[in-house]
Formats: C-alpha cells, structure tokens, sequence
C-alpha cells in the first residue's frame, strides 16, 4: 500500500491533553465508575486520540545501534517540542479523566 500511513500508540503526559470544547459525549456516574475501576484494574484497553499528533517513525529494531539511539533522541525531541502546547482529545475524554482520577501521569496515545 503506497502513502498509507502508519499508527502508533505514544504514552503522553496528561497534562498535555485538553478536553474539545464541544464533546457532546456523556457518560453516567455508574458507567464512569466502572470505567475508572477497569483502568485501575487493566490499564488502558484503547489509546486516546488527539488533534495534530504524528509522531516519529519508530526505531527499526533491526538498524544499528547508533541509529537506534538517534532515533529514541529523535523521539525524545518530538515528545518535548509536542508537550509545549495543548493536544485537544477527539476521541477519549473519559478515559483521560478516568486516568487523570487513578493517577497516573500518562495516556496511551
């Protein structure tokens, strides 16, 4: 498949993420509960997704050491250049405050 492109999940900071003023989505104290206690349980079971995010081309395990590590390097820039300003959620919100309420200081991407 030519120009197909290629996802892939990236852990972010959830101080990096902001919620879309216009999510429409609403979830019931009950089922948001249950949510919270899956993902303190499990984890998370499907990344959250933000507007504008691409992220770099994964390092090829097979490549050479060296380009190994310039590639993390690579990926450490993109992470710190990325995180300066807010990543609004498409699709998530939920999850992210869920997370946001465990915890834990980063999402699946």
């Amino acid at each position: 498949m030519s120009g197909a492109k290629v996802f892939r999940t990236v852990m972010l900071p959830v101080d990096a993420l902001v919620p879309a003023q216009d999510n429409p989505n609403s979830m019931s104290d009950e089922d948001y509960a249950a949510l919270v206690a899956g993902i303190r349980r499990t984890g998370f079971l499907q990344p959250v997704l933000v507007r504008g995010l691409e992220p770099p081309p994964a390092p090829i395990f097979s490549a050479s050491e060296v380009e190994i590590l310039t590639a993390v390097e690579d990926e450490c820039d993109w992470l710190n250049e990325v995180t300066q300003k807010p990543l609004t959620i498409v699709d998530g919100e939920h999850r992210w405050r869920a997370a946001r309420e465990v915890g834990l200081a980063e999402v699946p991407c």
